[in-house]
């Protein structure tokens, strides 16, 4: 009964300080360390089709996502055949690293296969919970992206709360939550990779 009651009481504690911290819209350090040791923290919603969930991640473990984008066709030419975004907690922010990949973006099973691709940073993006950012950079590529700060989602049976994986991406309902240095396909967003060193 005891262990119940401090599982529900942790609970309560978790779940207030990820309401404190989103309803603040900026987060103090504090509170930013005490939602990452819980599992809990910020996450990237991409403006796709379907919204394309990555949660952001820390500097030995996260997620990245690899999305197509329309180009125009000169560009096409040069082999740019994707974007990749690598959001990364940072003082109660989410700093989100966006790639221009070259090469053969689709059906990666591997962090291995995805570090293989010629990866060019075009641009480095830090935002607060709730803040809507447009990638304007992308435009010089025939793309334009946009994503949104959002709280992060727990699956504690899929690599979430003390999982060794990086937690789950989702494409619209649907989870996505890859083994740690792999790559999967999510519906039609795109690909997650679960980056660990």
């Amino acid at each position: 009964m005891p262990s119940k009651i401090c599982r529900l009481t942790l609970g309560t504690v978790c779940l207030s300080l990820l309401i404190i911290s989103v309803s603040a819209n900026k987060p103090s350090k504090s509170e930013n360390k005490a939602l990452e040791s819980a599992g809990l923290g910020l996450g990237i919603e991409i403006a796709l089709e379907k919204p394309f969930y990555i949660p952001a991640g820390t500097a030995t473990k996260g997620m990245a996502a690899v999305i197509k984008i329309p180009l125009s066709s000169n560009l096409k030419s040069q082999g740019i055949s994707a974007v990749k975004l690598v959001p990364q907690m940072t003082d109660g922010k989410v700093k989100v690293t966006v790639f221009v990949l070259k090469g053969d973006a689709t059906n990666l099973k591997s962090c291995k296969e995805l570090n293989q691709l010629k990866s060019t940073k075009i641009d480095t993006i830090v935002a607060g919970p709730n803040k809507e950012v447009a990638i304007t950079k992308l435009r010089d590529y025939g793309g334009v992206l946009k994503f949104r700060v959002v709280p992060k989602k727990v699956f504690p049976d899929f690599g979430g709360i003390g999982g060794e994986g990086c937690g789950c991406a989702t494409c619209g309902n649907l989870a996505c939550c890859p083994n740690p240095n792999s790559c999967m396909g999510c519906g039609t967003c795109g690909t997650a990779c679960c980056v660990q060193e």
